[in-house]
Formats: structure tokens, C-alpha cells, sequence
């Protein structure tokens, strides 16, 4: 399983589940922050910045969301 950073709630592993999979499937590197009422719930990150292996990943500055999903 991909090496992951960051963190996330437990009622949320199913996110770094299916981010560390996408890696594993040869995925450079990605991100997933989720928030839940303006509360974050998972900031989790991996892989690797560019297409070689050796530049790791970091945290993305924080930007605005382009959608927002509502429930």
C-alpha cells in the first residue's frame, strides 16, 4: 500500500483507501482535502511531485475549492 501523509477521521478511511490504490496502480502523486461543515475531515496526501520517484509529494497550499458538493 502507497505511503500516505496527513490525516483523516475515522467515519472517512475509505478516501486514503482508494487515494493509496490509485497510487499503488501506478498514480504519480495526489491529494484529497474534504470538508464537512467548514470542518476538515481528511487531508491526506502521497506519491511523488514530479514523474520520477524521487521528488516526494507535499501538502498543496490551501486554495479555493472549484465545486463544493452539498448534501
Amino acid at each position: 500500500m502507497a505511503d500516505l501523509q496527513g490525516s483523516y477521521d475515522e467515519l472517512f478511511t475509505a478516501v486514503p483507501t482508494v487515494l493509496a490504490g490509485l497510487l499503488d496502480e501506478g498514480d504519480a502523486g495526489a491529494s484529497v482535502a474534504v470538508f464537512v461543515d467548514g470542518e476538515p475531515v481528511v487531508d491526506v496526501w502521497g506519491g511523488s511531485a514530479g514523474a520520477g520517484p524521487c521528488v516526494p509529494d507535499r501538502p498543496p497550499p490551501v486554495v479555493r475549492p472549484r465545486c463544493r458538493c452539498v448534501r
